[in-house]
């Protein structure tokens, strides 16, 4: 019955997640280049390489070092069998969202019976931040699947193979080692005895940690590095957290008054606590506490390994629904188990109350999700949209522009319209860069590419080109791009 079950719940999940797209797909962004060209290096040639690189490299590739090479890894096998690299996201979010579902229905089951093993996976996937994750070509549904199941672990009191599965989302994502923190620390917790606790501290964060230093000893010998401690800490953590807690907010309470979705969501986080006080006892209420506790320290460690990162490490992270989408899911993990637990002890008014409260945010939240599904199925969100792919910008990157070697302000957006390598542009345009620039530029024969949406500190597109002299070859309202005033590649 379990088994059959979980399979079932996690099925229903990977198909809705599979078509829910539409002919689209999942949606590509600059983060999407990270994925899968580095996949498509990996299925060629072994290596995790970005088919980008500075704009004064002689290689135009550079090594992947931004997110960590698990979720390559798994896309490179279909590629080294032919399969087109956009085309994987969908199969992968969706096997991912089946393993995320089943693993949740699993943990459900054991802690609340066969409510439990609905609810749980209904909350986490009626939530609309990780609805979006699934529509994206990025990491996140495979490292939720792998955060699921490393609660799984811990539930059961297997610290190695919460160990392991933690290490398995380090390699997903940085922020990952949270989780391996968290499985350590709660290792320790549930041992007796000093040295049980240190076998389990071991067992849990050995995997991880020769994982993580196997995979910075190969950045350093590529030369690269990994996302590491600034000098000094970024400014604007505080408000950071203010909007991340607007996120959890808004979560919690699906309205658009701030004022109310604040005072929303503290009364359904005081229902939850109630509710919780409400539940039964039972052979199920020793592994609801378990679940409720681990889910607890993770979440502990990966908010703390948030604010740190914003503090030290990019000032550029963001706060928002896909950053904390792991929180979500542990979040509704414990909620959808109190709920079904507390059921059993509810009298005709509280389950009145449970139903109204539980209904108003089912539907709010899948009125969100479904907005998200319409528009990625109407006209796209990312690189993959018609309106972008068919431009007179990407008819020409497709056809002359194949003629010259690219510098852009977008690697992303160029390989998706055509999957050639690129180059970046020049950080200043100060004189001696733009005359170093120039050359190079000129060594290549290159066209210069600006699009709507650059990514990183880089000089302007538009300044660059009237600074060279260069000539339109083509534009619409995504981008322009030039090519020298001859209009030939070989031109100096």
């Amino acid at each position: 019955m379990r088994l059959p079950f979980r399979i079932g719940v996690g099925a229903i999940a990977g198909l809705l997640v599979f078509v829910a797209p539409g002919p689209r797909g999942p949606a590509l962004f600059p983060d999407s280049l990270s994925y899968l060209g580095a996949a498509q290096s990996i299925a060629r040639s072994g290596r995790p390489d970005l088919p980008a690189a500075d704009w004064s490299d002689a290689d135009s590739t550079s090594a992947l070092s931004q997110f960590p090479p698990l979720y390559p890894i798994v896309l490179a096998p279909p590629i080294a069998l032919g399969a087109p690299a956009v085309a994987l996201p969908r199969w992968s979010n969706a096997l991912a969202a089946g393993a995320t579902a089943g693993t949740l229905a699993a943990l459900g089951l054991a802690a609340a019976g066969p409510s439990g093993g609905a609810l749980v996976p209904l909350l986490v996937f009626a939530t609309p931040p990780i609805g979006e994750v699934h529509l994206l070509a990025v990491s996140e549904p495979l490292f939720l699947a792998l955060l699921s199941l490393t609660l799984l672990a811990m539930a059961r009191d297997r610290p190695l193979a919460a160990g392991v599965v933690a290490a398995l989302a380090a390699l997903t994502r940085y922020a990952g080692a949270a989780i391996i923190g968290g499985v350590a620390v709660w290792a320790a917790l549930r041992a007796r005895g000093w040295r049980n606790r240190l076998l389990a501290i071991a067992a849990a964060a050995l995997p991880g940690v020769v994982t993580q230093l196997a995979w910075r000893i190969w950045l350093a010998t590529q030369g690269a590095i990994a996302p590491g401690r600034a000098a000094v800490p970024y400014p604007g953590t505080p408000g950071a957290m203010a909007h991340g807690a607007d996120a959890l907010a808004a979560w919690l309470a699906p309205v658009s008054n701030t004022g109310a979705r604040v005072a929303l969501a503290a009364t359904v986080l005081l229902l939850i606590v109630w509710l919780a006080s409400r539940a039964p006892g039972g052979t199920d209420a020793t592994t609801a506490r378990r679940v409720a506790g681990a889910a607890g320290v993770l979440a502990l460690a990966y908010a703390t390994l948030l604010v740190y990162a914003r503090r030290w490490v990019g000032g550029a992270i963001h706060f928002d629904g896909r950053m904390l989408s792991p929180l979500m899911l542990l979040g509704a993990t414990v909620a959808g188990i109190t709920l079904a637990r507390a059921w059993r002890g509810l009298g005709r008014a509280g389950r009145l109350v449970s139903v109204v409260v539980l209904g108003a945010w089912l539907v709010r939240s899948v009125a969100t999700e479904l907005s998200s599904v319409r528009l990625q199925r109407g006209v796209g969100r990312g690189y993959e949209q018609n309106a972008f792919q068919e431009s007179p910008l990407a008819v020409w990157l497709r056809g002359d522009g194949g003629r010259y070697a690219l510098f852009t302000d977008n690697p992303a957006a160029a390989w998706f319209v055509t999957p050639r390598p690129s180059r970046q542009l020049p950080a200043s345009l100060a004189p001696d860069s733009v005359r170093a620039f120039r050359d190079t530029l000129r060594a290549r024969g290159g066209a210069l590419v600006g699009f709507e949406g650059p990514i990183g500190a880089m000089a302007s597109a538009d300044s660059l080109a009237a600074k060279l002299g260069m000539v339109v070859a083509a534009r619409s309202r995504y981008g322009t791009a030039w090519v020298p005033a001859c209009g030939a590649p070989h031109c100096r």
